[in-house]
C-alpha cells in the first residue's frame, strides 16, 4: 500500500518520490520514510512488507560497503547484478507471513564514469526496479520516463498521471531545472503530491519525500506547501515520521499494540 515514483532527468540526476503511509489490516498511518541512501551515488525505496523492506535495504547497504562504496563510486547496474541474489536469499529467510506481503524495490543511481552519449560524455543515471516475484532481478527502466512500484501503480488516475508526464509534449515541464540542478525533480514531486491530494486512495498518503541522486550525492526532503481553497489557507506539511526501523517499531507498538496485523507499506 505505497506509491514510489522514479525518474531520471536529462540534466544528469534521478529522483524518487515516495509516500509515507503504512497499513495494518484496517488501520493506517502516515508514519514512515521509505527511501534511504545506499551509497553516495545510490538511494533505494521499498514497498510491501516493512520488515522485509528494511532487511533488504540493510543487506544492500552492507553489500555496498563491502564493495568499497564509501571509498569509491560503484556502478549501480553492476552492483545490483551482484547483489540481487543476496536480496533473494534474504527475502526467502523472512517469515512466510512477511513473504506473502511481497516486496518491491526502486533504486536511483548515478554513475559519473559511465556515459550514455556517443560523442559527448554524459554521466549515466538509472532507475532500476526489483521485485520479489522476479527474484529481485534488476530491471533498468527507460531513461527520462517516470515509472513506479507499489499499489499506486494499479490506480487508474495515478497511472494516467504518469502517462501524461511521459508524453513528449510535456518534456519541457518535466525537464526544466530553471537554472538550479534538481529543480525539475522537486517540481515532479510537488505535482505528484498535488495529484495524490486530489485523488486520495486507501493505503497511500499525499505526503511525500523527494530524494535526488546525482553529482551532488544523495539528498532528501519532505515536500511541503501552502495553497488557498476558497477563503481558507491550507497547509500541506509532512507529519513526524520514523526514519529508522527501531523508531518505526516504537511507533507501531503505540499505534497497534502487540500481536496486531503485519505492517504493509
Amino acid at each position: 500500500m505505497t506509491w514510489i515514483v522514479g525518474r531520471t532527468f536529462v540534466a544528469g540526476y534521478a529522483a524518487i518520490i515516495s509516500d509515507v503511509q503504512v497499513t495494518w489490516g484496517s488501520q493506517s498511518a502516515d508514519c514512515l520514510r521509505k527511501v534511504y541512501a545506499i551509497a553516495p551515488n545510490m538511494a533505494c525505496g521499498f514497498s510491501g512488507s516493512v520488515e522485509t523492506g528494511f532487511k533488504l535495504l540493510a543487506d544492500m547497504r552492507k553489500f555496498a560497503v563491502a564493495h568499497g562504496a564509501d571509498e569509491k563510486i560503484i556502478s549501480p547496474r553492476r552492483f545490483l547484478q551482484e547483489w540481487h541474489r543476496s536480496g533473494r536469499r534474504e527475502f526467502e529467510k523472512s517469515p512466510v507471513t512477511e513473504q506473502k506481503l511481497g516486496c518491491s524495490l526502486l533504486l536511483a543511481g548515478f554513475s559519473p564514469r559511465e556515459s550514455i552519449g556517443n560523442n559527448v560524455f554524459s554521466p549515466r543515471t538509472d532507475i532500476i526496479v526489483m521485485r520479489h516475484s522476479d527474484g529481485f532481478q534488476p530491471q533498468v527502466k527507460v531513461r527520462n520516463q517516470a515509472t513506479s512500484v507499489g499499489s499506486g501503480s494499479t490506480k487508474e488516475k495515478y497511472a494516467m498521471f504518469l502517462d501524461d508526464l511521459n508524453e513528449p509534449e510535456n518534456s519541457v515541464m518535466t525537464e526544466s531545472d530553471h537554472g538550479s540542478l534538481g529543480k525539475a525533480g522537486e517540481t515532479l514531486a510537488f505535482l505528484t503530491s498535488i495529484m495524490m491530494r486530489k485523488n486520495i486512495k486507501a493505503g497511500i498518503s499525499p505526503h511525500v519525500h523527494c530524494t535526488l541522486v546525482g553529482p551532488f550525492g544523495v539528498c532528501s526532503e519532505a515536500v511541503d506547501f501552502n495553497y488557498i481553497k476558497g477563503d481558507e489557507k491550507i497547509e500541506h506539511k509532512m507529519p513526524p515520521v520514523a526514519e529508522t526501523y527501531s523508531d518505526f517499531k516504537d511507533f507501531e507498538r503505540k499505534f497497534v499494540g502487540f500481536g496486531g496485523a503485519l505492517a504493509l507499506a
